[in-house]
Order: C-alpha cells, then sequence, then structure tokens
C-alpha cells in the first residue's frame, strides 16, 4: 500500500468558546452544511463537539507547516505538536520546516 502526502491550500476551522482551535480537511461549505443540520452535535476526528460551544468557523491559507502537521497520523502527537506551533506563532518565534522537524523529533521520543 503506497502513502501519499496530500496538500491543502486551504482548511476549515472551528473556534470554541473555550478558545481551541480545530483543523478540519473538509471544505467550509460542507461544514457549514453539518453546522445547520438539525444534530446537537458535530463528530470531528475522534471527538464530538457540542455545537452550543461553538463559537465561529472559519477558512484560513494553509502553509507548509499546516499541511506537516495534517500528515501526522497519531492525534496526540498532532495535538502536542499543534501546541508547540500554536506557541511559537503566538511569541512570533521562528518557525520554518527545519524547526519543525526538531520539534517533531524533540516529541517523537
Amino acid at each position: 500500500m503506497e502513502n501519499s502526502i496530500k496538500l491543502y491550500k486551504e482548511l476549515s476551522y472551528i473556534e470554541t468558546f473555550d478558545g481551541e482551535v480545530i483543523a478540519l480537511t473538509e471544505d467550509f461549505g460542507a461544514v457549514a452544511e453539518e453546522l445547520n443540520n438539525d444534530k446537537r452535535f458535530l463528530n470531528v476526528w475522534n471527538q464530538m463537539i457540542a455545537k452550543s460551544s461553538i463559537k465561529r468557523a472559519f477558512v484560513k491559507q494553509t502553509d507548509e507547516i499546516d499541511n506537516a502537521l495534517l500528515q501526522i497520523s497519531d492525534k496526540n502527537l498532532r495535538a502536542r505538536m499543534q501546541a508547540e506551533v500554536d506557541e511559537r506563532r503566538k511569541t512570533w518565534s521562528r518557525l520554518n520546516m527545519e524547526i519543525y522537524k526538531n520539534i517533531l523529533d524533540r516529541l517523537s521520543k
């Protein structure tokens, strides 16, 4: 079986009232349609989110770091990597693919 890397040009995001931001690979139209149906919960990755806890949904253009994060299959490792990347972006620290790979190596051990 062959693994292929999928590159995303834009991602849909859901922000909850408690400040959590979740990246989705579905296009924004599909996310909006899911939010407008009668179900009380939204199935995202391996978790259910109550629609009443969703603050907003939005679209963002991706970069190579965002695409690399989505390629991590281990959800726990992806969440820890996302937290590190978000912290670096929030504090305006340098972030490129070399730094990303160093963080990934450190967290993978």
